[in-house]
């Protein structure tokens, strides 16, 4: 049966199908897509060697590279989209996963990519 979210993850939430998915969860407010999608950037990038001089070091940690999506609820996030729509929010050099996944979630707040908390 196919996934309305994308494709089917395994255990380690990483997505299985040709181009992968980060996180297929169904959350529904706006404080838990937040918090599934920093929970997704975190655990991707979290596993990069800090500190981080630039964005090309995380190409290596995307399941299917530039082409993988972040997901919660009905926001899709291209991996790519971070290095083109959203760098001017992103400082480098980050000396830890959670200023990077801070500025990325302060991003898309501010791009309106995720929904308004009421």
């Amino acid at each position: 049966m196919d996934d309305p979210h994308g494709p089917t993850t395994g255990d380690d939430g990483v997505g299985t199908a040709a181009n992968q998915t980060v996180g297929t969860n169904s959350p529904e407010t706006p404080a838990e897509i937040e918090a599934a999608l920093r929970e997704q950037l975190t655990a991707t990038f979290g596993q990069a060697d800090y500190p981080l001089a630039d964005p090309f070091e995380l190409l290596p940690l995307l399941p299917d590279g530039p082409q993988t999506e972040f997901r919660a609820g009905p926001v899709v996030v291209p991996a790519v989209d971070f290095g083109l729509a959203y760098k001017e929010y992103q400082s480098y050099p980050y000396d830890s996963v959670d200023a990077l996944v801070d500025d990325l979630i302060a991003a898309l707040k501010a791009e309106g990519e995720l929904p308004k908390q009421s």
